[in-house]
């Protein structure tokens, strides 16, 4: 239970995706999903499945040596969002279909 007695399930959150660009095409290396109050309730880099052709720093800031060493897969991912939200969760972002069609 989070403030006021509301399920996080029950509550709004943002979301957004980072893409990279691989051989497969673009594939997530950043989830990020905050809550009304700004706090961030997940964060996390993610290794795409296939070789990565382009990072796309320009627009996600995310560098190559900044994947290095990470193991969090979109099914990691997908289990924690999983969770966290229920069909009574609100879901607002930019671009936000492309980042569920990621997710």
């Amino acid at each position: 239970m989070s403030k006021g007695g509301v399920a996080d399930a029950e509550r709004v959150f943002a979301l957004d995706c980072e893409m990279c660009y691989t051989t497969d095409g673009p594939e997530m290396t950043r989830v990020t999903v905050i809550d009304g109050e700004l706090n961030t309730i997940y964060e996390t880099l993610v290794k795409p499945d296939y070789r990565i052709l382009d990072c796309n720093t320009r627009f996600s800031g995310i560098t190559e040596e900044d994947l290095s060493g990470v193991r969090t897969t979109i099914r990691d991912v997908q289990a924690v969002l999983l969770s966290k939200f229920s069909d009574k969760t609100i879901l607002i972002g930019h671009s936000f279909d492309s980042d569920l069609k990621a997710l």
